[in-house]
């Protein structure tokens, strides 16, 4: 029982982490605005991303109009019209990502204190 919860919390503890540092990373590279969806296209999955939807909208960034496609596939559609919150990407402007994803993110890293609090319980009880 000890070594499951040491190596299971270590294991959530690394996951949570890993949430955490993309969503500090996203936050650190992008700026906030309002955008409208105009668009929607099907991406194809690859080795590193699942298919999904991905939206297309317009926006204003670094002083101009702006048409980006979402960086990230979401697994339903935005609505044509719809104002989404996003985060666009400094170093690309055209790349955006939803605010909403980033809540998950933010709620997934909370795994990390979880897997760190119980493998803190699983070294306690080898003494």
């Amino acid at each position: 029982m000890k070594y499951l919860l040491l190596f299971g919390g270590l294991l959530l503890a690394f996951f949570g982490f890993s949430f955490l540092v993309k969503f500090i990373k996203l936050r650190l590279i992008s700026v906030k605005t309002v955008g409208k969806v105009v668009d929607n296209r099907h991406m194809e999955a690859t080795a590193k991303m699942p298919s999904g939807w991905a939206a297309v909208a317009e926006y204003e960034a670094a002083g101009q109009r702006v048409r980006g496609v979402a960086a990230l596939p979401m697994a339903q559609k935005y609505a044509k019209g719809y104002n989404i919150d996003l985060l666009w990407n400094k170093a690309n402007p055209k790349s955006f990502v939803p605010v909403a994803f980033t809540r998950a993110m933010l709620i997934y890293s909370l795994i990390f204190p979880v897997g760190m609090a119980l493998a803190i319980w699983g070294i306690t009880m080898f003494f």
